[in-house]
């Protein structure tokens, strides 16, 4: 256990500080159990890696786990936190939850035997906290981490601090917010980049490779999120990439469930439950995006 507490300080000491997203300080981190969920790609990661950075806590009382690890192959999650709380531990932030099984109910427990341990965790967009063994919604507080707004993606670009502002705001006083942002910068300058590559923080990493980065996110989220949520064979995940590819030629349109059943060679009805799904994971929105 000790190897995965060092792991942690490593990872943590190595944060990447460029960018934070609004989520750091919009969000009430005071809560003892914290579930952020968002689409894979969105900064999820990042996100709870800077507060634990920034954290007062010493790197005995801290400390980053993903669930994905080898580790937790042969250990319950249960089973560190209890050796992370004996060694003094107070803030435990476990990564990728739905890669586990039976999450909910471990978290559950360690919720309910641990008073004085805060968690933190994230995973898919697409998981429910009211269903499965462990029912978190009555404990988990849960914030959604979307993709970036142009607002977030010129303040990264400019290092600019642009605020958010709410609808109330903007339809009785869009007026003098324009001619406040259009002091400081020209919206339309960075639209068109942003629709190229702005949703995604890891477009600054990658560069002229971002387009290869997105598809291996798709693949990921396909061959791996999505089996690991929706619990379907990978025989099926060849037919997700074929409906996927379908919709991005196709859009905008109105689909025919029917045509699009007999082209991919599914029912009807998983075609449905697929449409259902797909969008949770960001999956179409990403597809199409390569397009561009």
């Amino acid at each position: 256990m000790e190897k995965l507490i060092e792991k942690s300080i490593k990872k943590i000491s190595e944060t990447n500080y460029v960018f934070e997203r609004f989520l750091m300080q919009k969000r009430n981190w005071k809560h003892r159990l914290i579930s952020i969920l968002g689409a894979r790609g969105a900064g999820k990661t990042t996100l709870v890696l800077q507060f634990l950075n920034k954290s007062k806590l010493s790197d005995n009382e801290k400390v980053y786990i993903l669930l994905d690890d080898i580790y937790f192959s042969q250990i319950k999650l249960v089973d560190f936190a209890s050796y992370f709380v004996k060694m003094g531990g107070k803030l435990l932030v476990i990564d990728e939850v739905h890669k586990y099984p039976n999450w909910s109910i471990e978290i559950k427990n360690i919720y309910d035997d641990y008073h004085n341990l805060k968690v933190i965790f994230t995973g898919s967009s697409i998981l429910e906290l009211n269903k499965g063994e462990g029912d978190l919604s009555r404990r988990a507080v849960s914030y959604e981490l979307p993709t970036m707004s142009l607002r977030e993606f010129v303040n990264f670009e400019e290092n600019f601090n642009i605020s958010h502002f709410t609808l109330d705001e903007i339809l009785t006083n869009h007026i003098e917010i324009a001619k406040e942002i259009n002091k400081k910068i020209k919206p339309l300058l960075f639209f068109k980049k942003f629709l190229r590559f702005g949703a995604y923080p890891f477009y600054a990493e990658t560069g002229e490779e971002f387009s290869n980065q997105l598809m291996k996110t798709i693949n990921t989220i396909l061959e791996t999120d999505f089996c690991a949520v929706i619990k379907i064979s990978y025989s099926h995940i060849i037919k997700l990439k074929k409906l996927l590819l379908l919709i991005a030629e196709n859009v905008p349109f109105k689909p025919n469930i029917t045509e699009l059943s007999s082209k991919v060679g599914i029912t009807r009805d998983t075609v449905l439950n697929y449409l259902i799904y797909l969008p949770k994971f960001n999956a179409i929105f990403i597809h199409y995006f390569l397009k561009y």
